[in-house]
């Protein structure tokens, strides 16, 4: 639990907008016949054994709450269970997340529905048929957002369905949806191209060092991948931005550029282009753009090499 708690701590300071946990009610939603990554704990025989040993109590979800309530934080939490949706319920959170296997589950996603939450699902398990699933939810929620999703702790940049992100990037303001990443490769790569391309919602886990105990360590970011993250958030919003640069005057005058002659020139002598030379003289004299109207003048005086043009140089 004080471990939880450093996470909102840690997310807050690095400039995160929300912070997500999942839950998991062991006797909802394991069996001991449960194999998935039973093999990364020193201590749990099973799935179950391990979800059992460090599940919080309603008392500790609630701390957890006011405490995210206290940063200025966004809490949010990812149910595994039916029972878990209805402690969310209970601790009064409007909107949940749903991870890619839950997403396809008809049964936790209709009981999702009575309770009336706002949704982030993830897509990991929809194949194509991303879709059909956004048609049966829509019409019953208030607030959708999909999650591009590569269901591999930890993924690589090539197992990432770039296809099927588009798409939903493309759809959004069509069907009224909000579209993300959800990634779990331990990298900023994909979660950069994700800021980049204009998605809503960047979604990964974070742990203090990779090095931790853990069964998603591997494909979490640490602090400094996240503080990299939030700087490049920013200055691809600046980039986009239409506060631009504008010249100064100050500084078009220090980098203009005047006309001089670039040879030593006879009275009665014609002015040639290859007379003439174009250099910095901080906005003093003739300006070089207006060459082409001394060119063919004849010079009332002789003239030397590095000398500033000036309009009385020439006979009328």
């Amino acid at each position: 639990l004080g471990i939880a708690h450093s996470y909102i701590d840690l997310a807050k300071s690095l400039g995160i907008d929300t912070i997500k946990f999942q839950m998991h009610e062991p006797k909802y939603e394991s069996s001991k016949n449960e194999r998935f990554r039973i093999n990364f704990s020193y201590e749990d025989n099973s799935r179950y054994d391990y979800w059992e040993r460090t599940s919080f109590s309603l008392e500790n979800w609630s701390k957890l709450i006011n405490h995210a309530k206290e940063k200025n934080i966004n809490f949010l939490i990812t149910p595994f269970s039916i029972k878990a949706l209805e402690n969310i319920y209970k601790l009064g959170l409007k909107r949940v997340k749903i991870g890619s296997a839950e997403a396809v589950d008809k049964l936790i996603l209709n009981r999702a529905f009575d309770y009336g939450f706002e949704m982030v699902i993830s897509n990991g398990f929809c194949d194509n048929s991303i879709f059909e699933l956004i048609d049966q939810i829509k019409p019953k929620i208030n607030n959708l957002s999909v999650l591009e999703c590569t269901s591999k702790y930890p993924s690589n940049p090539e197992d990432f369905n770039n296809t099927r992100y588009l798409s939903l990037l493309n759809a959004k303001d069509r069907i009224g949806i909000g579209v993300g990443v959800s990634d779990h490769s331990g990298e900023t790569s994909i979660a950069k191209y994700a800021i980049v391309t204009g998605a809503d919602i960047v979604e990964a886990h974070i742990v203090f060092d990779k090095r931790i105990f853990g069964p998603d360590a591997k494909a979490s970011l640490e602090p400094n991948q996240w503080r990299d993250l939030i700087q490049f958030k920013k200055d691809i919003s600046n980039i986009k931005s239409e506060n631009f640069s504008k010249i100064s005057s100050t500084m078009k005058k220090t980098f203009s550029r005047s006309l001089a002659y670039s040879k030593t020139i006879r009275t009665k002598e014609k002015l040639k282009v290859n007379d003439l030379e174009s250099i910095k003289s901080d906005g003093i004299g003739e300006p070089s753009s207006d060459y082409s109207n001394f060119i063919g003048k004849v010079l009332n005086q002789e003239v030397r090499q590095g000398q500033l043009l000036e309009k009385r140089h020439f006979i009328d």
